[in-house]
């Protein structure tokens, strides 16, 4: 793992629960950006994998709010 990987999963591993969404959140807004960007070149393999990165933050931060706010079970 290179120095800047390293500070990288640092720096996301020591946020606070709402801090940590908005970083998230960031780099799906970042992505559908580039998406956006790559559309407008006609680079649409580029558009695809960019919204794919989007998709699964999303769906990987809505997998983690529900979870937290489910209770446990208890069987």
């Amino acid at each position: 793992m290179n120095g800047i990987t390293a500070y990288q999963d640092n720096a996301v591993t020591t946020q606070n629960k709402g801090r940590l969404i908005v970083i998230l959140y960031d780099g799906a807004i970042k992505f559908l950006r580039l998406a956006i960007r790559e559309i407008e070149n006609n680079n649409y393999e580029a558009k695809g994998r960019y919204i794919n990165k989007a998709i699964d933050i999303i769906n990987e931060q809505r997998i983690q709010l529900i979870s937290a706010t489910e209770s446990p079970k208890l069987w």
